[in-house]
């Protein structure tokens, strides 16, 4: 049996009263003034965050301003470190350089004097020769390494007479031992180029000659024997073993 349409009505109605509703949402509109202080609080705190943010970026600009200054003083406190540095460096070259220069003036001052006591010797053998009969020596003989397989040699010859002929002309040889491959072998070196009349020293007084000689690779020197020949003669000679 159909219903009563008022019937139908009734549970419609009862079905919006009901738990089965539309739920209502009640909002209380607030004056317009609130939104306005809430929008000046939201300035207010914005700007105090752009301020505070300003100014900690001042003090790291002004602390990284100081830091840069203490890098250029440290900077000009290292050049001037390194100026003294190499200031003293020059100095204890300089002073070594100096020390080096008086060592050797001193070894040549040294080798001078010895030179000239020599002489001083030499002088008064001849004086004490003089008068007696006219002769060449040899005074002195030296050989000295000069380099790898190298040797220097200093004669120092001595004539006196008190009659013509002042001057003795002659020739200076050497006579070298050394020893190669277990044997020994003789090496003759002249002083000098013979000139006209066949003569390579002159002799007034004293005579200083020097030279140098060379020998094989793996020689040992063993002696030398300084000569002097007046044409085939044998005058003198004078043996130095090493």
């Amino acid at each position: 049996m159909p219903f009563p349409v008022g019937s139908l009505k009734f549970k419609a109605r009862r079905r919006t009263l009901g738990a089965s509703a539309h739920r209502v949402v009640v909002r209380r509109q607030l004056p317009w003034y609130w939104y306005a202080l809430g929008a000046t609080l939201a300035l207010f705190l914005l700007i105090a965050l752009l301020f505070a943010i300003q100014r900690l970026g001042g003090e790291e600009q002004k602390e990284l301003d100081f830091l840069r200054r203490q890098v250029r003083e440290l900077n000009d406190e290292l050049l001037g470190l390194r100026s003294t540095a190499g200031t003293e460096k020059n100095a204890v070259q300089i002073e070594r350089s100096t020390t080096q220069q008086l060592v050797a003036r001193v070894k040549v001052l040294e080798s001078e004097n010895a030179a000239l006591k020599e002489d001083l010797l030499l002088f008064e053998r001849l004086l004490q020769a003089a008068g007696g009969d006219a002769a060449v020596r040899i005074e002195e003989l030296r050989v000295l390494p000069d380099g790898p397989h190298q040797f220097r040699y200093k004669v120092l010859l001595a004539y006196q007479s008190g009659k013509p002929p002042q001057e003795f002309r002659g020739r200076l040889q050497l006579m070298v031992v050394f020893l190669l491959e277990g044997k020994l072998r003789e090496l003759i070196v002249y002083a000098g180029k013979e000139g006209a009349g066949g003569h390579d020293v002159v002799i007034r007084g004293f005579l200083r000659k020097e030279g140098r000689f060379e020998l094989p690779p793996g020689a040992t020197l063993q002696s030398v024997e300084a000569r002097v020949f007046q044409g085939d003669t044998l005058k003198t000679r004078r043996h130095e073993q090493l």
